[in-house]
């Protein structure tokens, strides 16, 4: 439990002031959203909507919307990774280059060998299949500020949305 306990606390998010998290966040995602749009040749835009359903010890930016998935572009984690890094004081690792392959590598032959001998079939998913219906997904990018809150890009079949996290005290 001790173990647990330490590392639970190392991935704890930061605790800043309200005022301090809109005053930081807020003209980062907007940095964001404009040199993401640049690097991309997107238009992102303010997500209309209405008040945040989150508790009063988080806060969430302004969401800025484009209309057209980051992941239809080349090597687009290792692109939105590198205008974060210039627009936010990221910490922590870089991404692994093969985070987000193009298609999921086949298993070990050692693997399909076992798993065929317990009779458990591999499907593959190939784009000509028709009777395969996949449900939404989303790809999701995830870096932590120094001080402590998330910038998060999600991007999904049809578009991409922008915003950051922050754990804040109560006002």
């Amino acid at each position: 439990m001790r173990e647990f306990r330490r590392a639970a606390k190392s991935n704890r998010r930061p605790v800043i002031a309200t005022r301090a998290a809109r005053d930081r966040y807020e003209p980062l995602i907007e940095s964001l959203a404009a040199g993401l749009g640049r690097e991309f040749g997107l238009e992102f835009r303010r997500q209309e909507g209405g008040p945040s359903k989150r508790k009063a010890r988080v806060f969430v930016t302004t969401r800025w919307v484009a209309d057209q998935p980051l992941t239809a572009f080349p090597d687009w984690a290792g692109r939105s990774e590198a205008v974060v890094r210039q627009a936010a004081d990221v910490v922590g690792p870089t991404l692994p280059a093969d985070a987000f392959a193009a298609t999921p590598p086949d298993p070990p032959a050692e693997i399909e060998r076992q798993m065929r001998a317990q009779g458990i079939e591999l499907m593959r998913l190939d784009s000509d299949d028709d009777d395969v219906d996949v449900v939404a997904m989303r790809q999701y990018l995830s870096f932590r500020d120094r001080l402590g809150g998330d910038v998060q890009i999600m991007s999904d079949e049809d578009r991409t949305i922008l915003s950051v996290i922050a754990s804040v005290t109560p006002d």
